[in-house]
């Protein structure tokens, strides 16, 4: 099933210059994903770096992982 961006996710892709393309990659190819402190049981956080080496922050709904909540590129993060 092809991913659903939220209409936030969609307006923080188009501010950040991230590709659906991108989230795709990360959430095939995760490097770890938890429980959002937030919404525990509710959404997914995932983590992960495109072939191009951007890392992105990717948050999921947990029972229906082709939700996108919202993505944030951590690059320039520690």
């Amino acid at each position: 099933m092809p991913l659903r961006p939220s209409a936030h996710a969609r307006q923080r892709m188009r501010q950040r210059g991230i590709a659906l393309s991108e989230i795709e990659e990360v959430l095939l190819s995760p490097r770890t994903s938890y429980a959002s402190r937030e919404y525990p049981g509710e959404r997914t956080v995932v983590l992960g770096e495109t072939s191009g080496g951007r890392r992105l922050k990717v948050v999921i709904v947990t029972h229906d992982p082709d939700v996108v909540v919202t993505v944030a590129d951590r690059s320039g993060e520690e």
